[in-house]
């Protein structure tokens, strides 16, 4: 765009340009380090809190219920524009696309809706659970934490299309430079050279629905939970009863107290600096620190990770394994790499940073095979789907791997071991298979150069992928079918 582009009606925008944290060439690998660490220790703290709730039946209950979804939300939250971010830092390219820009904005208000909709029913949740200790079980029955949740990502929705609908009534842009790192709708309003009084308005009324209410709600929660707490007799029950709650209360004063500080101010003349800033505290800090604050320094969560250790000891099977002859099996031994305990810490470390590094590294090159459309060809089409089966053929291992060092528990069941041994097999198949793909394609590249365009159309690109896929499955079949025709151990 032009330099007096705030005098110009633009039609038609292709692209923005987002902000940068800093032009300082040598700041640029430390800000990858850093956001790469956040994102990191976010997406795999949260998975950790929803596969613990998942495989524990004593986590059971509403509260871990909403945790799960909530750790789900923070996920997808994070990945609409963290990810981005990091390529952006690596590849010095702040420029992002009208329909890309418009897709973040779009999943960017899902999950913040969904994100602040989950704490309020998570309030709701402790106000039952503190004030009706009694009729708990009878009012958080399983239908109506269902229904909650639903009824949440149903806003959300709701809230995602009120947004898409006033971006898209803007026709002309005034600038095309978003005072954010992604695509921030405030922001984005801002920007409106036509009339934006009917948006101010419609913002304002979307900040009192889904934004005062739902405080209204956590905040009256929480003066009928003081309420009850002071009436308990002993200290020992006010902590305990106060510290299921403190720490929801902080993340949703951290949370909303940022995300509205940034919401109402973008409305009027403010540094740009300091909007990323407090917008960075409740897109990155925020769903980084949930795990910690909620589950990992919580006792049930670390109760459940022992338990992962001694499930199912009262039936293993005896030493004399070798001399019986067992009609059913229900668990296996994995090896375990070293007994040695002051390995353990050195092994755990080691594992997970391969492991982080692996995902990393293939959903860069996912990310950057779909945004740029110079690499929209048979050889990276086929590469991005080698990494998509690199990413799920190295998840069937290590992180059962890394849970076992972390708990001194080489134990899995048969119907993990199944598990884990089926989708093994369908991914290092379509490894392989891909890997034969990319070789034919390099062979026509170079003997067929000519005819290189028609023969490696999409449609028979397509179609080798899919034959990988299909071929993979029958090898998983088979395989299965073979141990299961040995069952009997």
């Amino acid at each position: 765009c032009p330099s007096n582009i705030q005098a110009q009606n633009l039609t038609r925008v292709s692209a923005f340009l987002l902000m940068s944290f800093s032009k300082d060439a040598d700041l640029q690998p430390i800000l990858f380090g850093l956001f790469l660490s956040m994102y990191l220790v976010t997406v795999l703290g949260n998975l950790l809190i929803i596969l613990v709730v998942s495989s524990d039946s004593h986590l059971h209950t509403p509260m871990y219920f909403f945790l799960s979804n909530l750790s789900l939300a923070d996920i997808g939250f994070i990945s609409t524009t963290v990810p981005n971010m990091i390529v952006n830092i690596q590849t010095h390219n702040d420029v992002i696309s009208y329909a890309g820009c418009l897709t973040q904005m779009s999943f960017f208000a899902i999950f913040v809706c969904m994100d602040y909709m989950l704490l309020t029913v998570m309030a709701y949740d402790r106000f039952v659970a503190i004030c009706h200790p009694l009729h708990y079980p009878v009012i958080m029955n399983p239908r109506l934490c269902g229904f909650l949740v639903l009824v949440s990502f149903l806003l959300s929705l709701l809230d995602f299309q009120l947004h898409n609908l006033m971006i898209l009534k803007i026709t002309s842009f005034k600038n095309v430079e978003i005072s954010s790192f992604f695509c921030d709708p405030s922001q984005l309003l801002n920007l409106s050279c036509s009339d934006v009084y009917p948006n101010i308005i419609v913002k304002y009324i979307l900040i009192v629905i889904y934004g005062l209410f739902p405080i209204a709600g956590i905040f009256f929660s929480y003066y009928k939970i003081i309420s009850s707490i002071l009436r308990i007799p002993s200290s020992g029950g006010k902590y305990k009863a106060f510290s299921t709650c403190g720490s929801h209360l902080a993340v949703v004063c951290l949370f909303l107290g940022t995300a509205f500080g940034v919401y109402f101010g973008s409305s009027v003349s403010h540094s740009p600096r300091k909007g990323a800033v407090a917008s960075l505290m409740y897109t990155v800090v925020t769903p980084m620190l949930n795990p910690f604050i909620y589950s990992l320094r919580n006792r049930d969560i670390k109760s459940a990770l022992r338990r992962l250790h001694s499930k199912s000891q009262h039936s293993w099977c005896p030493r004399n394994i070798q001399t019986q002859n067992l009609t059913r099996v229900s668990e296996f031994l994995l090896m375990s790499f070293s007994e040695d305990p002051d390995l353990q810490p050195i092994l755990f470390v080691l594992f997970l940073c391969m492991y982080l590094v692996t995902i990393l590294g293939n959903l860069l090159i996912i990310l950057a095979v779909c945004s740029d459309s110079h690499l929209h060809t048979p050889m990276y089409f086929f590469l991005s789907n080698l990494s998509l089966a690199d990413i799920g053929f190295i998840s069937t291992r290590v992180p059962n791997m890394i849970l076992d060092i972390q708990t001194h528990n080489d134990i899995i069941s048969y119907v993990g071991c199944l598990t884990q041994m089926s989708l093994f097999t369908i991914l290092v198949c379509i490894d392989y298979m891909v890997l034969t793909v990319m070789a034919y394609d390099q062979f026509v590249a170079i003997c067929h150069p000519l005819h290189y365009a028609v023969i490696m159309n999409s449609r028979f690109c397509g179609f080798l992928i899919l034959v990988s896929f299909l071929l993979s499955l029958l090898d998983s079949q088979l395989h299965n079918l073979m141990i299961l025709t040995n069952y009997q151990l």
